[in-house]
């Protein structure tokens, strides 16, 4: 799945729970393509339609939902706004090509990545927060 340019295309199916007061659940369909330092993330509700588009480079991310854009510095600011928690997006790369690179707080599982399954949960800092893939083979 990934290029020569360095670039890769993912889709499936996507959860983030984090367990704050109260607890935030963002679930739904994905297509991500690039890499750590330029790409799209679109997310998609359960009839298909365009829920966010997520796009970043290493100078800003913004976000575009409906007809409201949204802009931060980096991509860990806007995932953190979105989501209730910031994702290691670098670390998150790897996972996507079955490596288990190490993420500050984070521990993926990747056992049954060639079912196409990702897990990843953070325990520091709280709150903590779990990550669940399941990507759609081609």
């Amino acid at each position: 799945l990934t290029s020569t340019a360095g670039t890769g295309y993912w889709s499936g199916r996507m959860s983030v729970q984090v367990q704050s007061a109260p607890p935030q659940t963002t679930s739904g369909s994905f297509e991500l393509s690039g890499n750590p330092r330029q790409g799209e993330l679109v997310l998609l509700n359960p009839l298909g339609n365009i829920v966010a588009r997520v796009h970043w480079t290493a100078e800003q991310a913004s976000v575009t939902q409906g007809n409201t854009v949204r802009e931060k510095a980096s991509l860990d600011e806007l995932t953190q706004e979105l989501l209730g928690t910031s994702l290691p997006i670098a670390a998150l790369f790897d996972w996507l090509q079955g490596r288990n690179t190490p993420a500050q707080g984070w521990q993926a599982e990747l056992d049954a990545f060639s079912d196409g399954k990702i897990t990843a949960q953070r325990t520091s800092p709280l709150p903590e927060a779990s990550l669940r893939i399941v990507l759609e083979r081609p």
